[in-house]
């Protein structure tokens, strides 16, 4: 899912070989480090509801206040949903290479 959504255009992860994001205008938080940060329901709400917790300050605010990252709530099912999260929490596995995506 991480690649049918092309996440990899906004989010860099470090270790992995997806090109480098271009627009900086778009480009979100480095995932690499941030899975043993946060809980499973933190990544699945913030692929449904960006807006829903946004870091201030670090360039990840619309000018209208919201998220700059879009909403994946119409496109994906609840299973793409968790195979999403599944492979962001595995990017935090110590010492485990790299996930599968």
């Amino acid at each position: 899912m991480f690649v049918k959504l092309a996440c990899y255009s906004c989010h860099e992860v470090k270790g992995e070989t997806f090109p480098a994001p271009t627009d900086k205008e778009k480009v979100g938080p480095e995932l690499s480090a941030m899975a043993p940060l946060h809980e499973p329901e933190y990544f699945a709400e913030a692929i449904i509801n960006p807006s829903a917790v946004i870091e201030q300050g670090k360039g990840y605010t619309a000018p209208d206040g919201s998220s700059k990252m879009p909403s994946f709530n119409h496109l994906l099912t609840v299973e793409e949903t968790a195979d999403l999260v599944a492979y962001l929490k595995a990017l935090g596995r110590a010492g485990g290479g790299h996930a599968t995506h």
